[in-house]
């Protein structure tokens, strides 16, 4: 868990608080084995047998404290279970795909009638168009980067605040995808086509317990 505090403090992961929290409650949980665990690993002694001391002098409140540490388990547990499965239902794996899910691929970009061809120093031309469950839609321009849009599909048109667009919806076949309107106030028509997710490298190459070296080098 230090590990993973570590790597949200230094790639500014925003989990910082909770990790740091575990990591203090991993050492409140460690506290009283503190010395088994030298004399087991640092002096190569004998770990003694650690009784615990009973939370109550009764015992019948010791057993009505065991019940109710199973009772709180299995409410937070159902509970757990129960944020995972309506997160899994509204934006995971089992939310209700859009029309439009996937990534497509841009393969022609004109604006006021001319082709912008594909260069990486292009800041306007776009390279793909990713569309995800909950209405999230991410453009990726030309140099590699991701920019996320607030985007609103209604009446076969796309429409954007940032940067502005109204652009029409045509699909010629499943895997073709035609946009033409104002972008940025100009006349603009974009042709893409959807990536086949199976093709890439991530599901393509399937997985290997052993390697003799990295894939990417």
């Amino acid at each position: 868990m230090v590990q993973v505090f570590i790597l949200n403090m230094t790639f500014d992961i925003p989990v910082k608080i909770l990790s740091f929290h575990l990591v203090v409650l991993s050492l409140i949980l460690l506290a009283p084995h503190v010395r088994n665990l030298l004399e087991l690993f640092v002096f190569g002694q004998a770990a003694k047998p650690l009784t615990p001391t009973a939370l109550f002098r009764r015992a019948g409140f010791n057993r009505w404290a065991a019940g109710l540490q199973v009772v709180l388990g299995v409410w937070v547990a159902i509970g757990a279970a129960q944020i995972s499965w309506t997160g899994y239902q509204e934006y995971g794996a089992g939310a209700p795909k859009p029309e439009l899910y996937g990534i497509w691929s841009v393969q022609d970009f004109r604006v006021d009638g001319t082709l912008l061809p594909p260069l990486t120093t292009d800041e306007k031309r776009w390279q793909r168009i990713v569309f995800d469950t909950g209405g999230a839609t991410t453009l990726q321009m030309m140099d590699g980067a991701l920019v996320p849009v607030p985007a609103d599909i209604a009446d076969e048109t796309l429409q954007m605040q940032q940067p502005l667009a109204s652009l029409v919806i045509e699909r010629p076949d499943d895997d073709t995808l035609v946009l033409s309107g104002e972008l940025d106030a100009t006349p603009t028509s974009i042709v893409a086509h959807r990536m086949d997710h199976d093709a890439l490298t991530l599901r393509s190459r399937g997985f290997n317990w052993v390697q003799e070296a990295p894939y990417f080098r």
